[in-house]
């Protein structure tokens, strides 16, 4: 062969790799997951109760359902089905975005959940994350590739998700991903051996995320920094607390207390001072604050299920109801599912 030919050959080879590394070095697109179909509802799919303003959020029987004025109505999303045979698809963990114009929401499938984002009526829904498993269902590679994604928080501007998930690690820690173009970052890893993270919620400026965390066994409440991870605890409590939630004036964080088979409401400000209790013997899970930081809605049992109360919250921190008002009536709502307060 010529001298010329092994030149150009050389030069084409040369070329052929450029591209390669060009292409393969540029961000890859986000996976997707199928879109969910809609679903029709009828009056029939309807809870009534007392009079809530706004609109508030939760999960019963693994749908999504939203509170307003006196009554309450499924959304209309259908989880659709799952690629396991005789599995229930559910959909939970709804929350709205700040000025409630979309939800983030949960879809949990067999070893798998998906952070998803709809429309305020469930309308055009699309996922954030794809995290089913590659490969056969129920196979040791299947499990070992699916991954988990849940307890979404928006950020205050709306531009940014908060969710555990378990990429790399064996515990949900804390990531971060842009809405409009979701490009996943890591956060925190605390409790990483130890069992992990609970429920996100954003700070009104953005700048911190509490958390719940697992030390030694126990869940405490901790605020971590946006811009560098840093944490800092803000209760120590004997038995456990959990289920932050901040206030969107930013002054209060609302939590729960694990008090021997009780758990209890409690309130603390921001930067953990000022700790009192709210609420106890009621069983309280998952508490969320109204738009105007007036009210906390929470979950207690009653008549054997959970169901939604409300108690009004002063300017100072301090409960101003007396007893709590209970809202919802044998709705048996899913306390996993949380709750979220939208305008």
């Amino acid at each position: 062969m010529k001298p010329r030919y092994y030149f150009l050959i050389t030069v084409g080879l040369v070329l052929v790799l450029g591209i390669y590394f060009v292409f393969s070095t540029l961000p890859q697109p986000t996976k997707v997951a199928e879109p969910l179909p809609t679903a029709t509802i009828s009056l029939s799919q309807r809870l009534t109760g007392e009079r809530l303003e706004g609109q508030l959020l939760f999960t019963r029987q693994g749908n999504l359902w939203v509170w307003h004025g006196n009554d309450a109505t499924l959304l209309g999303i259908k989880p659709s089905s799952s690629t396991i045979a005789n599995f229930t698809v559910k959909l939970f963990q709804p929350v709205w975005a700040p000025g409630s114009g979309t939800i983030a929401f949960i879809r949990q499938d067999e070893s798998f959940s998906d952070l998803w984002v709809s429309n305020p009526d469930g309308t055009q829904p699309r996922a954030l994350t794809a995290n089913k498993g590659k490969g056969q269902p129920r196979t040791d590679n299947y499990n070992l590739n699916a991954l988990w994604a849940f307890n979404p928080a928006w950020s205050p501007d709306g531009s940014q998700i908060a969710y555990l998930t378990d990429i790399q690690t064996d515990d949900l820690v804390l990531w971060v991903t842009n809405v409009k173009n979701p490009q996943p970052r890591k956060l925190s890893a605390i409790g990483v051996g130890q069992g992990g993270i609970q429920h996100p919620t954003w700070s009104a400026d953005g700048s911190q995320i509490a958390v719940a965390a697992y030390d030694n066994g126990k869940s405490q409440i901790y605020t971590i920094r946006v811009n560098n991870g840093r944490e800092t605890r803000l209760t120590e409590v004997s038995e456990g607390a959990y289920d932050p939630t901040w206030s969107p004036d930013g002054k209060y964080i609302a939590y729960v207390v694990r008090r021997g088979n009780n758990s209890d409401l409690w309130l603390m400000r921001s930067d953990g001072s000022g700790q009192v209790q709210l609420v106890s013997g009621m069983a309280a899970r998952t508490p969320t604050w109204s738009p105007d930081s007036s009210q906390v809605a929470f979950l207690a049992l009653r008549g054997g299920g959970f169901e939604i109360f409300t108690l009004n919250i002063n300017a100072t921190g301090a409960a101003t109801s007396g007893e709590p008002k209970q809202i919802s009536r044998d709705a048996t709502i899913d306390v996993t599912g949380g709750l979220s307060w939208g305008r």
